[in-house]
């Protein structure tokens, strides 16, 4: 199975530029013999949307922009990517946060992502009505599960509390659901987790030592496709992997780049340079955080305040 990890970088509200470059990746992925194409988590609004969700003329525009994209698929391929759908039920919140799996016009599976993160940088439960069960499809005979972000974060046994006794402040768990094992009750050729993480410092190594760790938990192979660049003050590094059953990397898109990378679970694929230290993280990821605002806010100047600090030593 050829699959084709696309890393692309969206701007928030930009519908029709982002499905455009998102079917382009698909084309070329298509070209180089891919079966499966995957994209990142809200890859059509690009994340996070927010308030843009309130608005009744950006939902039809994403309502037609999934529709162009599933028509468009190339021949031959399953695309996945992550969108916003519709809550058709007369209770909960009207949006999902969603992926869609499409074959040429016609969608072969949706999966809405079950768990909503709402700390930190997160807002998502006041706009989106949780899913409630796993979603997945088949491709050349072989079932392929699909998570989306948050979903693969609660996963790890050791956290888990044992029955009847009371969880200290370092036990806890966040969430009652483990959508990662519910989605692998049945037995999948691949898990496939779409992605908005923004980029730390401290998920530099801990967010691959998750995925390895589901991977070889659960002897699948992981498909872990992530966003790239500055939106705000919200930073992607990218990275996406592809892990074999094992835990080991058979293949990494580029730090803090688009990127477009083919894969075979058999026979591995191009592993891109990772990220040498903190340092050089964060300073790749600031570079690329000022250069998306300029361009995505289309500031055709900047003025730069020199006082003499650390701030103005990095500019």
């Amino acid at each position: 199975m050829r699959i084709a990890l696309v890393q692309t970088n969206p701007t928030v509200g930009a519908l029709a530029s982002n499905a455009d470059a998102l079917l382009e990746e698909a084309a070329r992925a298509r070209a180089q013999g891919a079966e499966l194409v995957i994209a990142s988590e809200l890859v059509v609004p690009g994340y996070p949307p927010r308030d843009l969700l309130d608005r009744t003329a950006f939902l039809r525009a994403i309502d037609e922009a999934n529709r162009r994209i599933v028509a468009e698929v190339p021949e031959g391929v399953v695309l996945v990517f992550g969108t916003v759908v519709r809550n058709e039920e007369a209770r909960g919140k009207p949006l999902f946060n969603a992926a869609i799996a499409a074959r040429r016009g016609q969608i072969v599976a949706v999966a809405k992502k079950r768990l909503l993160p709402s700390y930190d940088v997160f807002d998502e439960e006041r706009f989106f009505e949780p899913g409630h069960e796993a979603a997945s499809f088949e491709l050349n005979g072989e079932r392929i599960a699909l998570t989306i972000c948050e979903d693969a974060w609660n996963d790890d046994p050791s956290k888990l509390v044992q029955a009847g006794a009371p969880p200290s402040a370092s036990d806890r768990v966040r969430y009652a659901d483990n959508p990662i094992a519910d989605a692998l009750k049945t037995p999948a050729r691949l898990l496939v987790n779409l992605s908005a993480s923004p980029f730390t410092l401290s998920k530099m190594r801990a967010r691959p030592s998750l995925f390895a760790d589901i991977a070889k938990r659960h002897g699948v192979a992981v498909a872990f496709v992530n966003q790239v660049g500055g939106n705000d003050e919200l930073l992607f590094d990218g990275r996406s992997t592809l892990y074999g059953p094992d835990g080991s990397i058979l293949a990494r898109a580029a730090a803090f780049a688009e990127d477009l990378v083919i894969a075979d679970i058999e026979k591995s694929g191009p592993i891109r340079p990772d990220l040498e230290g903190e340092e050089q993280a964060a300073y790749d990821a600031l570079v690329m955080g000022v250069r998306d605002y300029v361009r995505k806010c289309g500031f055709s100047r900047v003025v730069l305040g020199l006082s003499g600090g650390i701030d103005s030593a990095l500019v």
